[in-house]
């Protein structure tokens, strides 16, 4: 089946808000890197995660390259729109806590925070991995719903110990 020009001008829209959920998560960890600065443990495991969601961005930005080259072989992607927007939005707001020096924002309460977001990126991926016919976009988001969970779950100790 040929896909057509609103097809693929759809799936190249949902690489965008995929790539910005990404760089979105780069830049909170980040932040929150900078913000808790004064705790190594803290400064280190933010610095880490910001690194993986950098990957996670380059291998979606490939993907899309991928795809994009041959327009009429773009499958339909099933990134939930109205999930990933929700998420940046929520993630925005933390950012704005963290970039205007909140201190009242505890290290707990930001991981705590960091931990609800990444759930939630598991499950956006792990939907899009489900609906997906084509057999890379399910293994690619298959593996960030697992790295998403690990995410998670690195904070949520983290977080019982701070």
């Amino acid at each position: 089946m040929r896909e057509t020009a609103a097809t693929s001008a759809s799936a190249y829209a949902k690489f965008e808000l995929a790539l910005e959920v990404e760089d979105l998560a780069e830049r909170l960890y980040q932040r929150m890197a900078s913000h808790f600065g004064d705790n190594p443990a803290a400064r280190a495991i933010f610095e880490r995660l910001a690194g993986e969601e950098q990957q996670h961005a380059m291998r979606i930005d490939l993907l899309r390259k991928k795809y994009m080259q041959d327009p009429a072989r773009v499958p339909e992607i099933a990134l939930d729109v109205e999930q990933s927007r929700q998420l940046l939005e929520e993630g925005a707001v933390l950012m704005q806590l963290l970039e205007a020096g909140d201190n009242s924002l505890t290290l707990k309460e930001a991981a705590r925070m960091m931990v609800e977001l990444e759930q939630r990126f598991s499950v956006v991926h792990a939907h899009a991995m489900a609906k997906s016919s084509d057999a890379d976009l399910r293994a690619f988001f298959e593996q960030l719903a697992v790295q998403d969970r690990e995410h998670a779950a690195l904070l949520e100790r983290f977080r019982s110990t701070a």
